[in-house]
């Protein structure tokens, strides 16, 4: 026989530092937060979510597991950010290319840092620092950014969070790329709406991509009154014979065969199943 478990409705919160939710403890002697769990005091990382059962007992659940667990009763199903995508073709690339340090690039940073704007809005530093943290601290993590403004917030704000110190921030035009000299295994290109910037984006890096290597654009597909910011990078790399795959509004070019873009598509679905809307469509 087969059984399925009920549903049962929680109260959740997700916690950073600075933000007051009952149970949270900082301990000085370590500069650490925690919360009293039924198993005991669990460590309270940035970005993870603080889960009170109908008993008043509390869980501690990772952002990634949070969401492939739980939906939010009421409202429409979540959307998957782009933080979490390039989380999983981090993983699998550190997978392909043990004992390597890995090189990533970013260009446009973290915007925003309320709640409204964790799926976008640059979120992709926050998510991307919390997986080098985690998985691969050696990691190389270039974020590019011209508003010196926007750079001063974002470095404050992963201060605040512990996690300054696994990012470069250059504070200049991102066509200026072209005096990286580092290997780049993943880029993530989402500086500005302009498509012919984002083109010239990767021609700067192209010389640097160390194969096989992946490249992410965001805002190509389906974006309501707004400029498909891939229109000219898209034909360009598949006239060079690269795979270009969909994902939501995002294209993830593979450069160089990587043996790993199904257990991406995999994992990126695994989420999917959880209703956050997130379309995996295959080649394009």
């Amino acid at each position: 026989m087969k059984f399925r478990m009920k549903p049962i409705e929680v109260d959740a919160e997700q916690w950073f530092p600075g933000k007051q939710i009952d149970g949270v403890q900082f301990n000085a002697h370590d500069n650490s937060y925690s919360v009293k769990t039924l198993e005991g005091s669990r460590p309270l990382n940035p970005g993870d979510w603080v889960v009170t059962g109908a008993g008043g007992e509390r869980y501690t659940f990772r952002p990634e597991v949070f969401a492939v667990t739980f939906d939010q009763t009421g409202l429409p199903p979540r959307r998957l950010g782009r933080g979490y995508c390039l989380a999983i073709i981090l993983h699998w690339l550190a997978k392909i290319k043990p004992g390597q340090r890995l090189g990533i690039v970013e260009t446009g940073t973290l915007r925003f840092t309320d709640e409204l704007h964790h799926i976008g809005d640059g979120w992709s530093t926050f998510y991307v620092t919390d997986w080098i943290k985690r998985e691969c601290p050696s990691a190389c993590y270039v974020s590019v950014e011209e508003n010196a403004q926007t750079v001063r917030m974002c470095r404050e704000f992963l201060a605040r969070v512990g996690l300054d110190q696994y990012v470069q921030h250059w504070s200049m035009n991102s066509r200026e790329l072209a005096k990286m000299t580092m290997p780049v295994d993943l880029a993530f290109l989402d500086s500005s709406d302009d498509p012919q910037n984002q083109l010239e984006e990767y021609q700067a890096l192209e010389p640097n991509f160390r194969l096989p290597a992946f490249v992410v654009l965001d805002d190509v597909y389906d974006v309501p009154g707004g400029i498909n910011k891939g229109a000219k990078t898209i034909p360009y790399v598949q006239e060079k014979g690269h795979q270009v795959e969909r994902v939501g509004r995002m294209a993830i070019i593979e450069l160089g065969q990587t043996g790993v873009w199904e257990n991406i598509q995999q994992d990126i679905q695994t989420q999917q199943s959880a209703e956050m809307q997130l379309e995996v469509q295959g080649a394009v």
